[in-house]
């Protein structure tokens, strides 16, 4: 299953899970009432939705990046292509 799996359905648990963390830290750190926090949220969680949808990541799973790191131990390829990114 994809981080976003439910594209622009109902809240993933992941989204649940980031909008607890983010939107108390936007009404603390910028002074945002809780209306604008969520408000605010739901636009950069919107955003990267369909930025994953353009980019084709939508569908990667949640921990793509442990499978990453696990193959570029393994396998000079993947090594490679992940120095050049970083």
């Amino acid at each position: 299953m994809g981080i976003f799996s439910k594209l622009f359905g109902s809240s993933s648990d992941i989204e649940k899970q980031l909008e607890a963390l983010y939107v108390p830290m936007f009404q603390t750190m910028m002074g945002m009432t809780l209306t604008q926090a969520k408000s605010t949220f739901r636009g950069l969680i919107n955003k990267a939705k369909e930025e994953s949808l353009k980019e084709g990541t939508s569908k990667f799973p949640q921990n793509f990046g442990d499978i990453l790191l696990e193959k570029e131990s393994t396998n000079p390829h993947f090594k490679s292509m992940l120095a050049k990114k970083r």
